[in-house]
C-alpha cells in the first residue's frame, strides 16, 4: 500500500464496526510480505486485521479456513470480512488473535521433546489435508480451485529459473552445475507427483507457539497442490536463514523422520531447500542489514551441493 498514514484510523473504524468495541491499542505486524496486517487490542479481546489492496489475494481465505476448521485443524474463524474494497481502499478480514508468537521466535527456547511434538502435529495436519480431493492443476490456489501449472515439474522449473541469477552471485560454477544436475536427476520424480493438497506456508511463521506448545496456525489465503515435501524444504531453508545456532535443525530432522521420508525423499528436500534458497537470496539482495541471513543460506547451499547428497 502506497500511503499507510490513514491506516490506523481506518483499522479502528473497521474494528468498531466488526465487534462493536473501540481499539485501545494497535500495532502493525511486520513478519510477512503479502498483506498489511494489524494487531488490535480492545477492552475485551485481541484481533487481527488483514488487509490487501488486491481483493483477489483474500478471496479464498474465509472458505479455506472453514474447510480447515471442519477438518479439525487449529485455525481461526473469520469474524468479519469485506472484499469489495468499496468502503475502504482495500479488502480486509477481521479474525481473533491467537495468543503466542511465530515459531521463528519460539524455536530457540524449545526443548527437543517440544520440537518432536510439534513436528508430529505438523505432519498429522499435512496428512489430513492430503486426504482432500486432488486438484485439477498444480500450484497455489484456494482449496478446490484449479492450479495454474500443468505439472509439478513446471512449478519447480519456474521457481528454479525465477531466481537463478542469484546462483551466479553466490555459488561456484561447480556448485551451480550440481544444482542443475540434481534438477535433471529428479525429473522422473517430479513427473510422478500428483496434485495433492498441502499447506505450503506452515513453516517458522504462521505456526503460533506459546510456552513451547502449538496454539494455532494462521494465514491461509491459498494452499498448494503438488509435492508436500516442498513445505518441509521451505521450513528447512527458513530455519537455516532465520534461527541462529544448530539446535533448531533438530526440528527439521524430526519433521523429516516423523514424515517417514526415505533417503531419496530427504535428498529431494535438500534440493528443494536450495531452490528456496535462491528465492531467499533474491529477497535479501545486497542489503547489508540482511548479510547474516544471506551468509547462512549461502553456507547451507554450498554444504548441501558440495556433499552431493541428492545424487541418486
Amino acid at each position: 500500500m502506497a500511503d499507510l498514514s490513514f491506516m490506523p484510523l481506518m483499522i479502528e473504524r473497521i474494528c468498531r464496526d466488526a465487534v462493536g468495541e473501540p481499539a485501545q491499542h494497535m500495532e502493525r505486524m511486520t513478519f510477512g510480505h503479502c498483506n498489511v496486517v494489524y494487531e488490535v487490542k480492545t477492552a475485551d479481546r485481541e484481533l487481527i486485521v488483514r488487509t490487501n489492496e488486491d481483493p483477489a489475494v483474500l478471496r479464498g481465505t474465509e472458505a479455506n479456513l472453514a474447510v480447515l476448521l471442519d477438518l479439525g485443524l487449529p485455525v481461526p474463524k473469520v469474524l468479519h470480512a469485506d472484499l469489495s474494497a468499496a468502503e475502504y481502499p482495500f479488502a480486509y478480514l477481521v479474525l481473533p488473535k491467537i495468543p503466542g508468537c511465530d515459531l521463528r521466535y519460539a524455536l530457540p527456547g524449545m526443548t527437543g521433546a517440544q520440537m518432536t511434538a510439534l513436528a508430529g502435529q505438523i505432519v498429522s495436519f499435512q496428512r489430513i489435508v492430503g486426504q482432500l480431493p486432488q486438484g485439477s492443476g498444480f500450484g497455489w490456489v484456494p482449496i478446490g480451485e484449479k492450479g495454474p501449472f500443468r505439472s509439478w515439474a513446471d512449478v519447480i522449473e519456474r521457481d528454479l529459473n525465477k531466481h537463478f541469477d542469484q546462483a551466479a552471485r553466490s555459488l561456484t560454477e561447480a556448485e551451480i552445475g550440481t544444482l542443475t544436475e540434481q534438477a535433471e536427476s529428479f525429473r522422473g520424480y517430479f513427473g510422478q507427483v500428483e496434485p495433492r493438497c498441502f499447506l505450503d506456508d506452515i513453516t517458522i511463521k504462521n505456526v503460533i507457539m506459546q510456552d513451547g506448545e502449538l496454539q494455532g496456525m494462521i494465514d491461509f489465503d491459498s494452499v498448494c497442490y503438488g509435492d508436500p515435501l516442498y513445505m518441509a524444504a521451505l521450513t528447512q531453508t527458513a530455519v537455516v536463514s532465520d534461527v541462529p545456532g544448530k539446535d533448531a535443525i533438530f526440528y527439521i530432522e524430526e519433521l523429516c523422520r516423523l514424515w517417514g521420508m526415505d533417503g531419496r525423499q530427504r535428498a529431494i528436500v535438500d534440493f528443494y531447500s536450495c531452490v528456496h534458497g535462491l528465492s531467499f537470496l533474491s529477497f535479501y539482495g545486497s542489503d547489508p542489514g540482511q548479510a547474516e541471513y544471506r551468509d547462512r543460506v549461502v553456507a547451507f547451499m554450498k554444504e548441501r551441493l558440495s556433499a552431493g547428497r541428492a545424487k541418486y
